[in-house]
């Protein structure tokens, strides 16, 4: 059973553990034109208490090295907080934020199956873990890989 949080059994956004190395990801970071890296990785498809992982075949068309994916962090907190405790609160998520960001990795591709599943993951390497989301149908592939990679090119 499926509801708008997820794509089969899969949730639209989660931990994902790959099974490939970064001198893997290294031979592919940063190139200008798409490539087909194919790679497996460990989905945590857990449900409260119990604990469940599916593997998946990936398809990887680009890969962004830390030095190229150079994310910034914005943060607003909203609640009943007093202003100058939400204040701090913000400098420390940001500072948090950063930290992860300026290792992390990026990449862009798709599930192998029946249907492509397009799926973007960040990888945090200083702490060693992975989040992905999941392409929903109805959003537009340029809107979701923006203009970084079309993956129906390859």
């Amino acid at each position: 059973m499926s509801d708008s949080n997820t794509t089969g059994q899969i949730q639209n956004a989660g931990f994902i553990s790959l099974e490939s190395d970064k001198s893997d990801w290294i031979k592919f970071a940063d190139l200008l034109n798409p490539v087909e890296f194919k790679t497996t990785a460990l989905l945590d498809l857990s449900q409260g208490a119990m604990k469940k992982q599916g593997r998946i075949n990936l398809v990887i068309n680009k890969i962004l090295s830390p030095k190229a994916f150079m994310a910034k962090t914005n943060v607003s907190l909203g609640g009943r907080l007093p202003k100058d405790v939400s204040l701090g609160l913000i400098r420390a998520i940001k500072h948090f934020s950063d930290s992860l960001d300026k290792n992390a990795w990026l990449f862009f591709g798709y599930i192998e199956g029946k249907t492509r599943v397009y799926i973007l993951i960040i990888n945090y390497d200083i702490i060693n873990t992975s989040i992905y989301a999941l392409k929903p149908k109805d959003e537009e592939m340029e809107a979701f890989f923006g203009r970084v990679v079309n993956p129906q090119d390859n």
